[in-house]
């Protein structure tokens, strides 16, 4: 509650900085005052997404690897505790995550630069797919802590660098409803997942990490994100 309550503090101070506004976003706003329908929206938006060959991509990629890395949050706590951890261990592993997440944040540019745009996403899939099958063969528990670091960092690493990618292809005016569109398509392949991945944890877990773990490396495999799409 205290940092939401300071975060609340800090968004009150900021400014909404001057810009230029396009030919199209005056378009946008004269039009506003039209009313439609969310599923309409919607629909506009993804048609967009459809028709933008350099966004498309992205946001395929933005979604299926999102809502992949997401069950490392049903996961980790099982994984801690087939490999030995305490109760009173886990406060301070969960701490040492955003830790590392900070860190690997802090280097995002060197990354980009050094492997560029297009291998950095794959790394973020590519990697933790890696750790997750790892995970589902170890019950060494310095080794499963560096492992759920791996990819709850990587997970980390992925909402701003998709937020600076869709940016530099979406129109200020529609951003807002664009971004909506594209969290709303992620939070419906959750909703659908979240029933097989259940069924399949109450199976076997170690069998749903490794599923996991060959999703994410063929979506890096198979990503069809391209370096010119970020020019």
């Amino acid at each position: 509650a205290i940092p939401i309550f300071l975060a609340g503090v800090m968004a009150m101070t900021l400014k909404e900085p001057k810009r230029k506004i396009s030919y199209t976003e005056k378009h946008c706003v004269k039009n506003r005052s039209i009313k439609r329908h969310y599923f309409q929206i919607i629909a506009e938006c993804i048609e967009y997404i459809r028709k933008h060959p350099k966004l498309r991509p992205l946001v395929i990629d933005s979604i299926l690897g999102g809502t992949m890395l997401y069950y490392i949050l049903w996961l980790y706590q099982i994984m801690l505790a087939n490999s030995g951890a305490e109760i009173a261990q886990y406060g301070w592993i969960a701490s040492g995550m955003n830790i590392f997440s900070i860190i690997l944040l802090s280097q995002l540019m060197r990354f980009d630069v050094f492997i560029g745009k297009k291998n950095l996403i794959r790394a973020t899939v590519f990697i933790p797919g890696i750790a997750f099958i790892a995970g589902a063969f170890t019950t060494n528990l310095v080794i499963t802590i560096a492992l759920i670091f791996v990819i709850m960092g990587f997970r980390g690493l992925r909402q701003p660098l998709f937020s600076s990618y869709f940016n530099a292809h979406i129109p200020s005016a529609r951003r807002a409803t664009m971004l909506s569109a594209i969290s709303m398509l992620g939070r419906v392949l959750a909703a659908v997942l979240n029933i097989a991945v259940g069924a399949l944890m109450d199976w076997n877990v170690q069998s749903t990490m490794i599923v996991i773990g060959c999703a994410l490396i063929g979506l890096a495999v198979l990503s069809g994100v391209r370096e010119k799409d970020f020019k």
